[in-house]
């Protein structure tokens, strides 16, 4: 009977332990206001030479005037973007590149040899659970850090 107890207590302790902690991972508030105004967003997909392979893409975040703060990074496509801006354009650009080649892998019956392959690079995975379209700016502002979200980033259309 005392058992009985005891593991109905320690369920219910562990259940509200898990959902203490699930709440504080999604409630991450991602409808900030935007520091700055933004005047057009738009991304361009990059292609490979004499292919239509797409390479990857840039993100241009135009602004209305040099703004008091400094956008770091954009999240966007599941990628990690480093912003730079522009002043003769009042625009922040990120670049993104996929590796264009594959390296080649030693396969050898000697385990030794194969110690001399390279580990693969892995992609940091973004904090930000975004759709396709969406974007998220971290920025900072007098030494404090923070985000906004930008909704229904188009494609340039060429």
């Amino acid at each position: 009977m005392m058992d009985a107890k005891r593991v109905i207590l320690i369920l219910l302790i562990s259940a509200f332990v898990l959902l203490a902690f699930s709440r504080c991972a999604s409630n991450q508030n991602m409808n900030n206001p935007m520091p700055i105004q933004v005047k057009k967003v738009y991304f361009e997909e990059q292609i490979y030479k004499g292919t239509d392979k797409v390479s990857g893409f840039d993100i241009f975040i135009e602004v209305v005037k040099k703004p008091n703060l400094i956008l770091d990074y954009a999240y966007f496509k599941g990628k990690k973007l480093k912003l730079t801006y522009q002043e003769d354009r009042n625009v922040y650009t990120g670049h993104y590149t996929k590796a264009m080649k594959q390296q080649d892998l030693i396969m050898s019956d000697d385990s030794n040899k194969e110690f001399q392959n390279q580990l693969p690079e892995i992609e940091e995975k973004i904090p930000f659970d975004l759709k396709d379209d969406e974007c998220m700016i971290t920025y900072t502002i007098k030494g404090e850090k923070g985000d906004f979200k930008l909704n229904n980033v188009p494609k340039k259309k060429e």
